[in-house]
């Protein structure tokens, strides 16, 4: 989502202790809202022309006075869907690459090469039999 517009960024005691409540407007025109705990806030994050990673909701809700509202809200990606802190050592990346390696090794071995691709080639249209000399 890209915010276009802050209409309100405050910090609350919420359900699950300390949490930052945004409402902001989408590249749509429609202000959502959503709560982050403390320590997943980023300020930097979170202004006007940021894209930011999250899933929007529509949710309807009835109202005092009996009518239907509806309101567009946020919810992060889970701990579990969210970067991947970075390495802690060369150690790390250095076997993060050696995996790496490995895959694309095994991707190479199942690429058939040009050169048996032009003896294939050969094979099912002889070079004497060429439609454009």
């Amino acid at each position: 989502m890209r915010i276009t517009a802050i209409k309100s960024i405050e910090q609350v005691a919420g359900n699950y202790g300390q949490q930052m409540k945004i409402t902001v407007k989408d590249e749509s025109d429609k202000f959502v809202s959503g709560w982050i705990p403390l320590e997943r806030y980023n300020a930097d994050d979170w202004q006007v022309g940021k894209s930011v990673d999250v899933t929007v909701e529509q949710k309807y809700y009835t109202a005092k006075d009996g009518s239907q509202k509806q309101v567009w809200n946020f919810k992060l990606p889970s701990k579990k869907q969210a970067i991947q802190p970075p390495a802690k050592s060369n150690e790390e990346v250095m076997n993060a690459l050696r995996e790496i390696f490995k895959v694309l090794k095994k991707i190479e071995g199942a690429v058939i090469k040009v050169s048996e691709q032009e003896q294939l080639l050969n094979e099912v249209f002889p070079p004497e039999d060429d439609i454009f000399p």
